[in-house]
């Protein structure tokens, strides 16, 4: 099969296969791209990237490896030898952030119980960040210590710090949103947990409707104060239970029928008809893309009322949460 082209910031040019093999598959490569060019955006040093670290070793002689897709370092990456025996000690005490890159489609929740945090548990540092990018919802993962007992915590993307920093936990605002890669495979990992759910096939088209209704004027609304909180929040990161997430997007829900129920092809409820946690995780999925300027040019039917309503824009008063 014919080889693809990708142009990666740290390589530079490369021909991964369509079709997965041993290494990383075409998507994944690209993904693999997109964390490494946020990572850059963000000041971290390209020389103190390295692709494909080795974090422990197995078996006989360490003929069995345990890989991360990438890592980022506190010193340039080409001062350890990866010869030497004490080479993944080194490479550990100096990781500040490991890396798992996974298709789009990927169960996000079992790779993240069984590799990524693996992953972090073979840190040294208890500063170590972990990062799993999957093209949808990428996130964050790092240690906290309470009473002797050590936690592996989680959140998005947003909360990533800047070289040197520390994350601090903060609730998502306007300005934190970016545009998602593909709103398409965004909605696919919506239905997918509404599927989970055991909603009825006819009830989730309404259920998505209300999402991005609801998602829009939040967008909508926080525009004018681009620091202040947002109603769609990563809600587990910041300590919101399901029930007051519930509520919380219930509001929100509530205004925006209000708002845009007019322009609409069919009456829709202004209560999510879901259980508080399916609604909660629906919310963090959504919370940290800025979905009003995502690319729309994509055949889906809730795309028609999504463009209908997405340049609507209602006027607040300043009190406005």
């Amino acid at each position: 099969m014919e080889p693809l082209t990708l142009i990666c910031p740290i390589r530079g040019q490369l021909k991964p296969k369509k079709k997965k093999s041993a290494d990383l598959g075409a998507l994944e490569e690209r993904h693999r791209i997109d964390a490494i060019r946020y990572l850059l955006a963000h000041g971290y040093d390209p020389k103190k990237i390295k692709i494909e670290a080795v974090v422990a070793k197995f078996g006989n002689g360490g003929k069995n490896s345990f890989r991360c897709d990438l890592a980022v370092l506190d010193c340039d990456a080409t001062l350890l030898n990866p010869d030497s025996e004490d080479y993944v000690d080194e490479l550990l005490k100096h990781a500040v952030l490991l890396a798992e890159i996974k298709p789009t489609d990927v169960k996000s929740a079992f790779v993240e119980q069984t590799q990524v945090k693996p992953l972090l548990n073979f840190a040294s540092r208890k500063d170590t960040i972990g990062l799993f990018w999957d093209g949808v919802n990428p996130r964050l993962f790092w240690k906290e210590e309470h009473k002797g007992v050590v936690e592996i915590k989680s959140g998005p993307l947003a909360l990533l710090p800047k070289p040197g920093k520390s994350i601090k936990v903060k609730a998502l605002a306007y300005s934190d949103l970016t545009p998602p890669e593909s709103l398409l495979d965004v909605f696919t990992r919506l239905e997918n947990v509404l599927h989970s759910a055991a909603v009825a096939v006819e009830d989730r088209y309404d259920c998505l409707l209300q999402l991005i209704l609801a998602k829009i004027f939040d967008e909508h609304r926080g525009a004018s104060k681009p620091k202040n909180q947002l109603y769609f929040q990563d809600f587990q990161s910041i300590g919101v239970s399901a029930g007051q997430a519930a509520t919380d997007l219930n509001a929100v829900l509530a205004d925006a029928v209000g708002f845009y129920g007019g322009h609409l092809p069919k009456a829709i409820d202004d209560t999510f008809n879901i259980s508080d946690e399916t609604v909660a995780l629906c919310g963090e999925i959504l919370a940290p893309h800025l979905i009003t300027a995502a690319n729309k040019e994509v055949r889906f039917p809730l795309f028609f009322v999504f463009q209908q309503v997405s340049f609507m824009q209602p006027v607040f008063p300043d009190s406005a949460h």
